[in-house]
């Protein structure tokens, strides 16, 4: 007989990958499991509330879980401690992995693919100056995908690009959302630049191709995400500049995020990166000082009325003006750095069991992240790579040519990029001996070709800087 508290714990171990800390304790781990019935896993929640809050928000990830941790399973309901009665005599049990039905086979339910707290209502808390108008795009093309004869036809394809932490990746699921909630007849396919080069290889090896053709040009929304990494693999970008012309023809959406330009983009063929500026490009601009303070107190007060329609009254924080700023101050790179951070501050209140979130505490659960952060720069960052390299910062920078040289001076490159991504090209290329941005691309892209290929070379190398960092 399979134990029904470690297949809820397997499938909490899967929840916990995708769901804030905070969240997770909020509303997963009160969850127990009490019964089976018609294949369904019921699971109690302390109170009325945190059952509709669980449901409403995690409802459809919580069968992706369960799925995962035991593939019998084809659902799940959250009842509260007074419904359990109605599941006490008439229930079902787990009997050598498989599940006896006392019920007639019932039609699939539909199962959500994208992250539930990745809503449009969600961005609300974060929406500034720098990300409103993407926000906007992002709306219009999923309340009109394809958008055929109107305004939001000029959006097809949108095409988005930012920084890491952004919220490329939440705007793509909330489109997804938004779909799966409101056009449930709308066929709507996510998948990362990595998982449309897999499909395409597996394919090329099992000679299945139509099979690939077919999942990418049936669909009524396709959004890739990373789009960057679309290689020059032979007959890849061929292949998906077809089915792009097909989707496009036929008035069919296609959202593209990545973390530069099109135009930057080396690795495309220069009909695709035509193709890709067709449409809309909008870029997410990092939040501003006055911004990030804005987005922490709004989501404090999320928390603190989450925290309370949860019946955990006592579990609100206070986080002094003083408190915000150095969290603004410190976390400025991205709106994911400022989530953790309040998260971490989150979980040090309830620590030390005190409601009033001052500088000192604040200083205290985020001394190891601020930590690394002040200590590198431009010149911290420059003498680690010389250091490893074992080179000087003359050949570094200057122009000899030597093999040993141009790969440290890439990787080198690579990791200005992407560990000083507020440097623009321009500013790396002088640094690196007045390069122009070109040169910068290449080399970086030279790089991240290499780690997309799992070149273990350049993997053990990145990984040996990254301890040394």
């Amino acid at each position: 007989m399979i134990d029904l508290h470690k297949v809820w714990e397997d499938a909490k171990s899967e929840l916990s990958v995708d769901i804030t800390a905070v969240d997770f304790v909020l509303w997963i781990e009160p969850l127990l499991p009490f019964s089976i019935k018609d294949n369904c896993l019921i699971l109690t929640a302390p109170t009325t509330n945190s059952r509709k809050t669980a449901e409403r928000l995690y409802g459809d990830f919580i069968i992706r879980a369960l799925r995962r941790a035991l593939p019998s399973i084809k659902g799940a309901k959250i009842i509260t401690e007074e419904e359990q009665s109605k599941y006490i005599d008439d229930h079902d049990e787990f009997i050598d992995n498989q599940i006896i039905i006392n019920s007639k086979e019932k039609k699939k339910p539909r199962i959500n693919p994208f992250v539930p707290r990745f809503t449009f209502d969600k961005i609300k808390l974060t929406r500034y100056e720098g990300n409103k108008m993407a926000v906007y795009a992002a709306e219009s093309v999923a309340k009109n995908p394809g958008g055929a004869e109107t305004y939001v036809g000029y959006c097809n394809p949108l095409f988005l690009y930012g920084g890491t932490g952004l919220g490329k990746t939440h705007l793509l699921h909330a489109i997804g959302n938004y779909l799966y909630d409101n056009m449930p007849s709308k066929k709507v396919l996510y998948v990362t630049s990595e998982k449309l080069i897999n499909d395409f290889t597996e394919a090329i090896k099992s000679s299945n191709f139509n099979s690939f053709r077919e999942k990418y040009r049936m669909v009524d929304v396709l959004m890739i995400d990373d789009i960057q990494f679309l290689q020059k693999r032979t007959g890849l970008q061929e292949a998906f500049f077809h089915i792009f012309n097909d989707l496009y023809q036929n008035n069919k959406q296609i959202v593209l995020t990545s973390d530069r330009l099109p135009s930057e983009i080396s690795t495309l063929e220069d009909r695709m990166r035509s193709r890709f500026e067709s449409g809309l490009i909008q870029d997410i601009q990092k939040p501003t000082l006055d911004d990030r303070v804005v987005i922490i107190k709004d989501k404090v007060l999320s928390l603190n009325y989450s925290l309370i329609e949860s019946g955990n009254e006592d579990s609100v924080i206070c986080l002094n003006d003083e408190a915000t700023f150095y969290i603004a101050e410190k976390f400025e790179d991205n709106v994911r750095e400022l989530e953790g951070a309040i998260g971490k501050v989150y979980m040090a209140s309830r620590m030390l069991n005190d409601i009033l979130v001052d500088i000192n505490m604040v200083t205290k659960a985020l001394q190891s992240n601020t930590q690394k952060k002040e200590e590198l720069n431009e010149t911290s960052l420059m003498n680690a790579l010389c250091s490893y390299f074992r080179i000087q910062k003359a050949d570094m920078v200057g122009r000899r040519r030597t093999k040993d040289v141009v790969d440290a001076r890439q990787i080198g490159i690579w990791f200005f990029t992407e560990l000083l991504k507020e440097l623009p090209l321009e500013a790396i290329g002088q640094i690196f001996g007045g390069r122009d941005h070109s040169t910068v691309i290449h080399s970086r892209d030279t790089v991240a070709s290499k780690i997309e290929e799992n070149n273990k070379e350049i993997l053990r190398k990145i990984k040996d800087i990254k301890d040394l960092l």
